[in-house]
Parts: C-alpha cells; sequence; structure tokens
C-alpha cells in the first residue's frame, strides 16, 4: 500500500498503513496463548464471540491483560495526536491574524488617508503573531518555529550527539509500580532526546545487595520497556553505592558518549560506610558520568537521601523527585536535564525544522516530518514598507504565500492525523469484537 507523503514528509513507518502490526506487538507484549478471540481484520462480515466465551474468567483475564497492554502502546499515539492538535490550535491564530493583516490592506487601498492607522493596526498584528509563535509549544517542544538541536561534529576530538543512559533500579517492591510508570512515559523522554538531535542508548541495571546489568545496551525504544518490565521486584538490601560502581565498570558505554547513570530508589544507600561514597564518586568521575536521582526525598528531610544528593551534585547531575508530579513530567524533567548537561559540557547547535515522531515502541515505528517556521521576519513580514504602491503589492504577495505555507501544512498535518486515527479506530474495532458484552 503507497501511503500519501507531503512536501516534507519523511518514509512513514508501516504501523501506519497497517494498524495490525501493533496489534501483533501487543500480542507479544501480553503472552498469553489461551482463551483469546480471533484476531479482527475487518469487521464487517465476522460474528462476535459467544458471551458465554466472553464470560469464562479465563478469556476474560487475558482480555483484561491485552487492553492494559494495548493501552500503553497507543500512549504514543495519543501523544502524537495531542501534539498536532495543540499546533493546529496554533496555526488558526497564524491564519487569523494573517487574515487581518489582508483585510487591512484592502482598507488601505480604498482609504489611503488612514495609512498611518492602518500601518500602526498591521505592526501590532506582526507583534502578536511573533509572541505567538514564540509561546506556541507543546510541553517542552515549540510547534512554529525551528527546534535547537545538539550538532553531531566533534568538539575537541570528541562527538558531542553521542549519549548513554543507564537507569539504575532498585529492586524493591514499593518500586513496581514506579518503573511500570517510568516504562509507560519513558516514550517522551525518549523523543524529547531524540528531537534534541541526540543519537541515543539505554541500559538497565537492576540491583539489591548486588547488581547486574540487564543486557547489553540499547538503541531502540522498545528494548528499554523490555528491560524495565523484565525487573523481578523482590529485592531487600540497597546497596546503591555498589551499585553505582558496577554499573560504570559493567555497562558498555561507547567511547566518545555522554554518560548518565538514572538512579531509581524510594530510600537510603545501605551500604554507605567507610570509603563506599568516595569509590563511587571515583568510579562516575573516572568515567566521566553524570548521576541524575529520580527518586522520593527523605520523609524526615524532606530532601533527596544524601548519597544520591552528594553524587549528583559532584558530577553535574540533580535529583528529580516524582512524588508529588505525574511521572510524566518527572520524565519531560529527566531528558530537559540531560539536555542541559550537554550543552554545558560544550556541543554546540543548530535550528532544524525536522521533526522526528514515534507512533509504536518499535525502532521502525518512527517517521520525520517537517514543521515550517513561521515567525514574521522568516516569512518576509518583519518590516513591511507602505509608503508607495509596490510596497502595497509587495506586503499582499509575502502574506499570501505565508497563508499558502499554512494551507499545505494543514493538508500534509491531515494525512498523519488521519492515519494516527485509523490506529486508533483499528484497536476501538479490536475492542468491541472482542468484549461486546451485550446480553
Amino acid at each position: 500500500m503507497t501511503i500519501p507523503r507531503g512536501d516534507s514528509l519523511g518514509p512513514l513507518p508501516p504501523v501506519l498503513a497497517d494498524p495490525a502490526l501493533l496489534e501483533g506487538v501487543v500480542k507479544k507484549k501480553v503472552k498469553t496463548g489461551k482463551a483469546r478471540g480471533k484476531m479482527l481484520m475487518h469487521k464487517c462480515g465476522l460474528e462476535l464471540l459467544p458471551i458465554e466465551t466472553q464470560l469464562r474468567p479465563g478469556y476474560m483475564g487475558a482480555m483484561k491483560k491485552e487492553i492494559a497492554a494495548a493501552e500503553d502502546i497507543l500512549s504514543y499515539v495519543y501523544e502524537d495526536i495531542s501534539l498536532f492538535k495543540a499546533r493546529e490550535g496554533a496555526l488558526n491564530d497564524v491564519t487569523e491574524l494573517l487574515l487581518a493583516m489582508l483585510n487591512n490592506l484592502d482598507h488601505l487601498k480604498v482609504r489611503s488617508s488612514q495609512r498611518d492607522r492602518i500601518k500602526g493596526e498591521i505592526n501590532r498584528l506582526i507583534e502578536i503573531m511573533d509572541n505567538l509563535v514564540a509561546a506556541a509549544k507543546y510541553r517542552s517542544e515549540p510547534l512554529l518555529k525551528p527546534a535547537e538541536r545538539v550538532a553531531p561534529q566533534p568538539v575537541r576530538g570528541r562527538k558531542m550527539n553521542l549519549v548513554d543512559i543507564v537507569f539504575l533500579v532498585h529492586r524493591g517492591d514499593w518500586m513496581k509500580r514506579d518503573v511500570e510508570s517510568l516504562s509507560k512515559n519513558a516514550h517522551l523522554m525518549v523523543s524529547a532526546l531524540a528531537g534534541a538531535g541526540l543519537d541515543l542508548r539505554f541500559g538497565v541495571q537492576p540491583f539489591e545487595s548486588y547488581s547486574q546489568a540487564s543486557g547489553p545496551m540499547r538503541s531502540d525504544l522498545r528494548g528499554l520497556m523490555d528491560d524495565l518490565e523484565a525487573i523481578y521486584f523482590n529485592g531487600k538490601s540497597r546497596n546503591t553505592l555498589a551499585a553505582v560502581a558496577q554499573a560504570v565498570a559493567e555497562q558498555s558505554f561507547r567511547p566518545d558518549s555522554h554518560r548518565f547513570l538514572v538512579l531509581l530508589s524510594d530510600g537510603a544507600a545501605q551500604d554507605d560506610f567507610g570509603d563506599m561514597r568516595d569509590d563511587a564518586h571515583a568510579a562516575l568521575r573516572a568515567a566521566g558520568a553524570a548521576l541524575i536521582s529520580l527518586g522520593v526525598n527523605n520523609p524526615s528531610t524532606g530532601r533527596p537521601f544524601s548519597v544520591p544528593e552528594e553524587l549528583a551534585a559532584v558530577t553535574g547531575g540533580r535529583c528529580i523527585n516524582y512524588e508529588n508530579v505525574p511521572m510524566e513530567n518527572a520524565v519531560e524533567e529527566l531528558a530537559e536535564t540531560i539536555r542541559e548537561i550537554i550543552l554545558r559540557r560544550g556541543a554546540f547547535t543548530y535550528q532544524s525544522t525536522a521533526r522526528t515522531f514515534q507512533v509504536g515502541p518499535g525502532a521502525a515505528d518512527t517517521f520525520q516530518a517537517g514543521f515550517p517556521d513561521y515567525r514574521p521576519e522568516i516569512l518576509g513580514l518583519g518590516k513591511i514598507a507602505l509608503e508607495k504602491e509596490e510596497d502595497f503589492r509587495a506586503a499582499v504577495e509575502k502574506i499570501g504565500a505565508a497563508l499558502d505555507t499554512v494551507v499545505r501544512d494543514r493538508a500534509e498535518k491531515a494525512i498523519i492525523h488521519n492515519y494516527l486515527n485509523r490506529i486508533l479506530t483499528f484497536f476501538d474495532e479490536l475492542r468491541v469484537y472482542k468484549l461486546d458484552l451485550h446480553i
């Protein structure tokens, strides 16, 4: 099947043409081979499952797991749709401002005596547009102007866009829900960092009295989620300092990469004695790694626990408390912290209108689209002279060209929006087919 493309669209992933591919990911995630209904390839002409089948405990349990898994997978699609809706609203405002400018030019054509007043009104509209474009964001992502990205060019012999992140996760029982929430929202971090031009790899290292890497470092979101979801939470001890040193020694960091340890823990280090703190600091310093704590504060002091607070301070990291904020906000803050640290280390940046979007957990479930730059000076509206007849014609042409850009932009993004909605429709039909509990 050929997918229509707009002027700035990159190759679109197969899941947009065939949402059933994501249903296959759900099957793999649920890992239940029993008590499942047939997969819905087309709703028409298929009979719904008998009620007696749907109400069997095994079938109901399997469906509950499948719906939960589908919700996790579809979080990427919901996120993309929310972004495009926010951008569509901002484009509506831009369109109204451009039409208002044209309307004022029409008045100027017949009422040249009011040139100064109309000229002032147009300049006011341009100023409003400039402020609107600057403020239009979804989360931290600019919607109507280029995003700042880290350049891949080496600085002093080091590639500045390589980033290796190891999640050091305590295996205590109380951490299970937090880690599940992290896995569900990890795409926000990956999207933000990939959008900043960073070449990412991820590792996971669970710990208790000892620690061990979950496997090789991964380059895709699906691998990170699999490693987080595979952790078995039954740990009692919390030897945080030993785990930090072990993670630095055992993980396969790339030679030029920026290295980050993200510590997920809900309590004080239990091996904080002797030289353990100095040893952990020395290991981080030798590896050039920054520690970022993603956890809870000490209930006695209201501050981070002493070990992560000190290690974050001495390595240029920070402590992020997710206790009283949604995990999605904490994950966004984590991504922004990583980006800020890399910029502090001297990375060069450039401006790009290209954006990367994730529509599923796999490495192939991404596509690129261009977000045109609507800043007035870029559109040629920064300084509009209205003294001569040719100035009037030039202004009309510039505003008309800006409106043409909006029309093309809307048409292209409508293609994407329609395909994203097809994925939601597919899963909704699948849900109705498998759980049509009418009696």
